[in-house]
């Protein structure tokens, strides 16, 4: 087979380096997994060669972005894993949208609409558009800007049965969030807005969690609150707050103590870099789950008591718990999420949550398979 691949690609486009497979064998989960080999396509008819040959080999395709989505979405299991770095280029643009390729990088792609952006904005800048799409990614801004599904207008796609199509309307839903099951997605077209400006900022500090919850109730029934984010004493530290449980809190209007643009843009630069800092003290992995808010409190109480560092973003009400890599606990507060009713798949099923799909999902999944790739070589064992 890898002789098939490097005669249709080339040397420096198809790998089965030790080095290469064992890079792409995990993403950003941490789960490990097993690829067979490495591909990098440059164009649609790279991608009609490889779902050919697939089909001649009877082996699973597994497309792939930046690999920064933390639930194993491509990790593989055998396949030939799909690079789409090398499609990044810009098709298009007009004063309310740009057309791309799928491994346009979000930063950059934000930095030459300059005025304008993709407000999906992401901890990781490094996220490619094609994975947000296939993810369905959402930014802490959820409650303003909503996903990756509400900015998408069209795309071009190769299926699994290596045809091309243009993608709109009411079928986007089958290629928007499924993960690579159906397809791979080549470019896109986006909606972007102009930029807006920074607003006022509170940073207020608790020492109990139901102080704290009584005070994001509140803050929830008021209009011109635009963010609540909550940190526990160790995020707090690494945010430069101090030692106590701390709300990050956004108005829009002059309600905010904190005016000044430098220093609303330095906590926002904090918040950013957060993530990246509780890799570099050793917390690689982590857990997302989404509460409702009447469970919030007793499953923030019982991580900050045992001491697991911890943020939650209120409305969608998304906790981040962090962890060192094979952590026990981990299995521990899986249960503790299930037992407060937690939606574990909020971010995406991968390898990591596909227990969690419904059989209605399930369903869902093998009536797309059918359209679109019969022989299920797209991200092949994922779904179904």
């Amino acid at each position: 087979m890898i002789d098939s691949l490097k005669k249709q690609f080339g040397e420096i486009n198809a790998s089965e380096s030790s080095l290469n497979r064992l890079v792409y064998s995990s993403d950003a989960s941490m789960i490990e997994g097993r690829a067979k080999a490495v591909v990098f396509p440059k164009d649609f008819e790279d991608l009609q060669k490889l779902v050919r040959l697939a089909k001649r080999f009877d082996i699973g395709l597994m497309p792939r972005g930046a690999g920064t989505n933390v639930v194993g979405a491509c990790v593989p299991e055998g396949h030939i894993v799909v690079d789409m770095c090398k499609i990044n280029q810009l098709v298009d643009y007009g004063p309310n949208f740009v057309i791309v390729g799928a491994g346009m990088i979000l930063e950059d792609l934000n930095n030459m609409l300059k005025k304008k952006f993709l407000p999906i904005e992401m901890d990781n800048d490094a996220c490619t558009i094609g994975g947000m799409i296939a993810m369905n990614a959402m930014s802490n801004r959820v409650k303003q800007y909503g996903r990756m599904e509400d900015w998408v207008e069209e795309m071009e796609v190769i299926d699994g049965s290596g045809k091309y199509e243009l993608i709109k309307g009411d079928r986007l839903k089958h290629f928007v969030g499924k993960e690579g099951s159906t397809g791979f997605i080549v470019t896109a077209k986006l909606k972007v807005i102009e930029r807006p400006f920074l607003k006022p900022l509170n940073i207020m500090s608790f020492n109990t969690i139901t102080s704290t919850i009584e005070m994001v109730d509140s803050l929830l029934k008021d209009p011109n609150v635009t963010y609540i984010e909550y940190f526990d004493e160790e995020l707090s530290e690494a945010m430069d707050l101090g030692n106590k449980c701390h709300l990050l809190v956004e108005y829009d209007n002059d309600e905010g103590k904190i005016k000044d643009m430098e220093e609303i843009a330095e906590i926002w630069e904090l918040r950013k870099n957060l993530d990246s800092h509780m890799k570099t003290l050793g917390y690689i992995e982590c857990e997302m789950f989404q509460l409702e808010f009447g469970n919030m409190d007793k499953y923030l109480y019982w991580l900050r008591k045992r001491q697991v560092p911890t943020m939650a973003l209120f409305s969608p009400n998304v906790v981040t718990s962090y962890f060192r890599k094979r952590e026990m606990r981990k299995e521990e507060i899986m249960k503790t999420a299930e037992s407060v009713k937690a939606k574990m798949n909020y971010l995406g099923t991968g390898m990591k949550y596909k227990n969690y799909l419904t059989a209605e999902e399930k369903e869902g999944y093998k009536e797309l398979k059918k359209y679109y790739d019969l022989k299920d070589l797209m991200n092949r064992g994922m779904k179904v």
